[in-house]
């Protein structure tokens, strides 16, 4: 799926491959002749480029990135929001050649892993502490071009893409427009996470301002990239969508990270990995679903979406999932109930009807809420997520009008629109650039 401001963006590809300290200088020195005036405007330290944390990682024993992988050149810089991005600093992967099923895709060594010794693993705290310790460390980190890479970048238009990641870093007027959008009943219930309350050992606002928000980033980079307990260079790049656009996923070995092809992988396709899906994890899948990815980590999921559609404070939450389907008259949402075909009971009903009712009221309080954000990505988010949490209510109910069939098909347009309210056509959904699905 690919966005209107991003359909028309000419992307350059570099393999990756193993570089020479020749030819790494070399590709340097002719991107800055041939981007000199960008230079000069945002210098960036070799070392926080992404080719530099390539070279890093196939320095280390069994450290490997497949050369069937191609980063477009554009996106090795922050550019501009996005509402499905993982990936604060915008960088992309794709297959440069198909890639089977099985086939290792690259191995991060231990050596590279944050989290991995035992007072560390798995562990927020701790974990934030050592990335504060080695970013203290400068040059002298062994970790240092990842650290640099994440917490030494700025977007270009001035909005730092670490504090956009999660809802805890947005503005005070940004989450007062989430908060009046979901209410008391509505999900995320909590959204401002702060490192001074959930690790105050290590952070402290007995601090300089610039050390108090270098404290929060880092503790938003923890919350929001860390894969089972660890934090994975170059892999937690990798953007979430689930469905058959998931291709990637993980093998923890004693010696390091394998990431492999979960499928069949054609040229040109983008690597995509799950945040809310893994082995063995149960019924995980529909315990962290669309609302939890927009808490944690400041973006509305692409399709497929899992919404809880009940007050969420049970064990077993009713879950929606909606998804996409194409056929000659083009994309059109399908609902179906994954959770053993679990469907709402006449109560839970009342209570959809209810919120989506609250909902639709909100159209003209939203609109001007968000016309007076500054930030673009928490305009482009908030405005995403109220038009998905009304097209999953509406779709609920439109089944449940139907007859409670299988599934019910309907378009965005009928999805978005209720005819006792003629504004809500208003709010614009076609100018949101879904960078997760670059072609």
């Amino acid at each position: 799926m690919v966005g209107n401001c991003c359909a028309h963006q000419r992307w350059s590809v570099f393999p990756v491959t193993t570089m020479t300290i020749v030819s790494l200088v070399l590709f340097l020195v002719m991107a800055r002749q041939g981007n000199a005036q960008q230079q000069q405007q945002h210098h960036h330290d070799p070392s926080e480029n992404v080719f530099g944390l390539l070279e890093w990682i196939q320095s280390l024993p069994n450290g490997f990135v497949s050369n069937k992988i191609t980063i477009p050149q554009d996106t090795t810089t922050t550019s501009s929001s996005s509402v499905h991005s993982l990936s604060a600093s915008n960088v992309f992967l794709f297959a440069q050649t198909d890639i089977t099923k099985n086939e290792t895709v690259m191995y991060i060594p231990t050596q590279a892993l944050i989290g991995q010794e035992k007072e560390v693993a798995g562990r927020n705290c701790p974990m934030l502490q050592m990335i504060l310790e080695e970013y203290d460390k400068g040059t002298e980190s062994y970790y240092y071009p990842y650290i640099r890479f994440l917490l030494g970048r700025q977007n270009v238009d001035g909005d730092d893409g670490i504090r956009k990641a999660t809802t805890a870093a947005w503005s005070t007027k940004g989450q007062a427009l989430l908060k009046t959008m979901v209410g008391r009943d509505l999900l995320p219930y909590k959204f401002q996470r702060l490192c001074t309350s959930k690790c105050p050992t290590v952070c402290s606002d007995n601090k300089d301002s610039k050390r108090q928000q270098l404290e929060q980033d880092a503790y938003l980079i923890v919350m929001s990239r860390k894969k089972s307990g660890l934090m994975i260079p170059l892999f937690d790049f990798i953007n979430h969508r689930n469905g058959r656009w998931q291709n990637v996923d993980i093998e923890i070995h004693p010696d390091g990270v394998r990431v492999y092809a979960i499928r069949d992988i054609l040229a040109g396709e983008q690597l995509y990995r799950s945040l809310t899906e893994c082995i063995n994890c149960g019924n995980y899948r529909y315990k962290y679903v669309t609302q939890h990815v927009l808490q944690d980590c400041g973006f509305v999921e692409a399709y497929p979406r899992r919404w809880v559609v009940d007050r969420g404070n049970t064990k077993e939450s009713l879950v929606a999932e909606i998804n996409i389907d194409k056929d000659d008259n083009g994309e059109e949402r399908v609902l179906r109930w994954p959770r053993d075909n679990r469907r709402p009971t006449m109560e839970e009903l009342d209570w959809i009807k209810t919120q989506l009712s609250l909902l639709r009221q909100l159209n003209s309080t939203m609109k001007t809420g968000l016309t007076d954000l500054k930030s673009q990505h928490e305009r482009s988010v908030i405005e995403e997520y109220y038009l998905g949490y009304m097209e999953a209510m509406e779709l609920v109910m439109m089944d449940s009008e139907y007859g409670h069939k299988q599934s019910h098909e309907m378009s965005i347009e009928d999805a978005a629109t209720d005819p006792n309210d003629p504004d809500i056509d208003s709010l614009d959904t076609n100018n949101v650039c879904q960078e997760t699905s670059v072609k």
